[in-house]
C-alpha cells in the first residue's frame, strides 16, 4: 500500500481535522487541544477543519457554512433541530453523508483525523473509510461507550456497570424523559455499542490519551481496535515553570481552572474549603476560574454557590481568556482537579504541571496516572470533601511539601513534539 510519504514526497500533507466544537476563543479540553494541534500542523501542511455549526429550522440537512477569523479553512455543518425522541440521530446520522462527500471532493485530504463527532455523526467515519481515506480517531472522553459521555450513572457517580449495560436503560430514560425510550433503550444501547466497535475497528489507529481509557475500551469490547496510547501535549511556551526554591504565597493560593459542569466536582471542593477550621481557612485562598457558558442549570448552581460559599477565602473569578492562563497559573501554588468522573487526560493538570504547580486530584481514571503515579501531587477520595480537607490541612501545617513536590512534576510534552509524532503516525500507519 502506498504511504503518505510516497505520495507527498515527505513534504506537504493535506489534513482534515473533525471536531464537534471549534470556537475562536476558549472551550473545553478537547477544543483547546484541537486548536493547538491545528495551529501547529497548519505551519507546514494544508489544514482544514470540519465542525458543527448549529441547528437551522430551514435549509437542507447537512448545509455547509464557512467560518471566518481562522488562519485555515473551517467548515461547519448545520442540521435541523434534534429529534429528542430519536436518540439514534445523536450518534448515527446518515443525513450528513451527502454533504460530507461533497466536502471531501472539494478538500481532497490525504488524511482525516476525527477528534470528536458528537452533534455530528460517527457515520462520517464510515463514509470517509468507504471513500478510501486514511482515518484516525482520538478518544477525548467516553462517548463511544457511554451515551451520556462521562460514564456516570443516574446518581452522578462513576458508572461501574458499563461492561454489560445494565444501568444504561435507566440512564437513557432519565436523559430523554420518554416512555418509549425506556422500552427500547436496551436494544438502542446494544446497537450503539456494536456500531461504535465496528467504526473504530475501521480506523488506521485510535488514539487514547490515558491508559485508564484504553483499559475501559478493551473491557467494553473494543478488542480488535488498533488502540494506541497517546499522551498528548500542549503549547506551554507562554507558561513559566516555578522552581522548588521559589517561595510560596502566604496565604497559600489554591485554584481551579477549567469549565464548570456537573461532573467537575466543584461543590465538593467548595464544601471542603468551607468546612476548614477557622485558623486553617485564614491561611488559604481558593480561586475558582471558569465559566459554564449558557447552561442554565449550572448558572443557577454557580449563583447558589456564591451565596453559600463566597468569602475572603473562597473567591469566584469567572470565565477567563486562554491568553490570561499563564498569569493565573503563576499566581497559584496548587491546582485542584476535583472531578467526580473518570476523566481522561485533563488539560488543566498538564497546564498546572507546565507552570510547576502540584495538583490535588480525585483518585479516578486518568488523574491517577498524572498525579499519583508520578508523585506530582496528592489524590483524595472522589466526591469526599472531608478527604480533600484533610490534604489542605496537612499542607497548611507543612507548606514546604508543596515546594518539594515541584521537583517531581514531569515535563509536559510540547505541542511541536506531538505534531512531529502525529506526522510520523500519518505517514507510517498502514
Amino acid at each position: 500500500m502506498e504511504t503518505l510519504s510516497e505520495r507527498n514526497g515527505n513534504h506537504h500533507v493535506k489534513i482534515l481535522q473533525v471536531i464537534h466544537n471549534f470556537p475562536l476563543q476558549g472551550g473545553a479540553g478537547a477544543e483547546n487541544y484541537t486548536m493547538q494541534i491545528c495551529k501547529a500542523l497548519s505551519r507546514e501542511h494544508e489544514l482544514s477543519v470540519l465542525t458543527f455549526g448549529g441547528r437551522l429550522f430551514d435549509g437542507p440537512y447537512g448545509q455547509i457554512g464557512r467560518r471566518s477569523g481562522f488562519a485555515f479553512p473551517v467548515f461547519a455543518f448545520f442540521s435541523h433541530p434534534a429529534n429528542f425522541d430519536d436518540p439514534e440521530k445523536e450518534y448515527w446520522n446518515p443525513d450528513f453523508e451527502n454533504a460530507f462527500r461533497r466536502l471531501l471532493d472539494s478538500v481532497q485530504p490525504d488524511v482525516i483525523h476525527f477528534q470528536h463527532v458528537i452533534n455530528l455523526s460517527i457515520s462520517l467515519v464510515t463514509t470517509a473509510v468507504a471513500c478510501g481515506y486514511p482515518v484516525y480517531f482520538t478518544l477525548h472522553d467516553f462517548w463511544t461507550i457511554c451515551p451520556n459521555i462521562v460514564l456516570e450513572n443516574w446518581r452522578g457517580a462513576p458508572c461501574d456497570s458499563w461492561k454489560n449495560g445494565h444501568n444504561c436503560t435507566r440512564c437513557m430514560a432519565i436523559k430523554y424523559r420518554a416512555p418509549r425510550i425506556w422500552l427500547k433503550s436496551k436494544n438502542f444501547y446494544n446497537k450503539r455499542r456494536q456500531r461504535m466497535v465496528d467504526v473504530l475497528e475501521s480506523c488506521r489507529a485510535v488514539l487514547s490519551p490515558s491508559k485508564a481509557l484504553m483499559s475501559i475500551c478493551r473491557d467494553a469490547g473494543f478488542d480488535n481496535v488498533n488502540l494506541v496510547h497517546w499522551p498528548f501535549g500542549m503549547d506551554s511556551k507562554a507558561i513559566s515553570k516555578k522552581q522548588s526554591s521559589q517561595p510560596l504565597s502566604l496565604p497559600i493560593r489554591f485554584g481551579y481552572t477549567g469549565t464548570i459542569s456537573p461532573q467537575k466536582g466543584i461543590e465538593v471542593m467548595l464544601k471542603s474549603f468551607h468546612a476548614l477550621p477557622a485558623l486553617v481557612r485564614d491561611k488559604v485562598r481558593l480561586y475558582v476560574y471558569g465559566g459554564c457558558g449558557t447552561d442554565t442549570r449550572m448558572l443557577r448552581s454557580v449563583s447558589r454557590w456564591k451565596c453559600m460559599y463566597a468569602s475572603e477565602s473562597i473567591q469566584f473569578m469567572g470565565r477567563f481568556d486562554q491568553e490570561c492562563l499563564p498569569e493565573i497559573l503563576d499566581e497559584l501554588d496548587v491546582v485542584i482537579c476535583p472531578s467526580t468522573w473518570y476523566e481522561n487526560r485533563p488539560l488543566s493538570i498538564l497546564e498546572s504541571f507546565a507552570a510547576g504547580n502540584p495538583v490535588i486530584a480525585s483518585r479516578l481514571g486518568g488523574m491517577i496516572e498524572l498525579v499519583e503515579e508520578t508523585g506530582a501531587g496528592w489524590v483524595f477520595k472522589p466526591a469526599n470533601p472531608e478527604s480533600l480537607s484533610s490534604i489542605i490541612e496537612k499542607l497548611v501545617s507543612d507548606p514546604d511539601q508543596i515546594r518539594k513536590i515541584r521537583d517531581k512534576i514531569p515535563e509536559v510534552l510540547s505541542i511541536n513534539d506531538e505534531v512531529k509524532a502525529l506526522q510520523h503516525l500519518y505517514v507510517q500507519t498502514r
